[in-house]
């Protein structure tokens, strides 16, 4: 699944492109009709592995693991942002299998890359757009049911022009 995506990803014009379409294909082999999505995705994804991990140094640590990968995530931090940790790394060995593990520090393209990539997993376009078409306008409620922070969830409204006048 890893090369299908990494695939997709060369296909396309751009990072941002390569981004959004990769999270839409691993959404469509997942086959998950409601959020939060992670577990699901992680099922279509077997080379990759995630663990709680308590005493990390850092929030996330992606370490490769023969041929597959393992993420280790800090179990303390907030469920959601545990979620996007997750993403931002598997993009990372969708990206750059040869270099990671690594972070992006430094790489604010990359960096964004790969946020943009967990949202768009986590907050897929077609079901945030149906939600608000049903009359759910709170960022807050949104971030909730996605299983996301609500700083990207309205970052994510904002993006898709979701967001109806003041709507928080």
């Amino acid at each position: 699944m890893l090369e299908r995506l990494r695939a997709v990803g060369r296909l396309c014009d751009s990072a941002e492109e390569a981004a959004t379409r990769q999270a839409d294909v691993l959404l469509t082999v997942a086959d998950h009709p409601e959020p939060p999505v992670l577990e699901s995705v992680l099922a279509v994804l077997p080379e990759v592995v995630v663990r709680r991990w308590h005493g990390l140094s850092q929030p996330v640590l992606l370490l490769p693991d023969g041929r597959s990968w393992l993420i280790l995530v800090d179990p303390g931090l907030d469920q959601r942002q545990q979620n996007l940790h997750v993403l931002h790394q598997i993009k990372h060995v969708l990206d750059a299998p040869e270099v990671a593990p690594g972070r992006c520090e430094g790489d604010p393209v990359q960096t964004l890359n790969c946020y943009r990539f967990a949202v768009n997993v986590l907050a897929p376009a077609i079901r945030l757009r149906h939600d608000v078409a049903s009359g759910t306008h709170d960022a807050e409620a949104l971030a909730r049911r996605y299983s996301v922070p609500t700083s990207a969830m309205r970052q994510r409204l904002s993006e898709l022009e979701l967001i109806v006048g003041g709507a928080s």
